[in-house]
């Protein structure tokens, strides 16, 4: 997936997105003991980047139909 940074300044193909604290993080590349991320954007909040990461996979679910998407159940 392509994704523009928050800061308008990169456009990255991500493999994997990630919230990690306030920051959303999306995974560039994965070696055999390493990964290469970088930061997609940074929020006031743990749970507003949860939120960005919720609509980024709405997106997905909506605009592609054919490439199947599932949601783990809370409980």
């Amino acid at each position: 997936m392509w994704i523009q940074s928050q800061n308008k300044k990169s456009i990255l193909h991500v493999q994997q997105i990630t919230v990690k604290g306030k920051y959303v993080e999306g995974v560039l590349g994965k070696g055999s003991f390493s990964e290469w991320s970088s930061t997609l954007g940074k929020y006031e909040t743990a749970e507003r980047a949860q939120e960005v990461v919720n609509h980024i996979f709405e997106r997905l679910s909506s605009e592609a139909p054919d490439r199947p998407s599932y949601q783990m159940p809370e409980k």
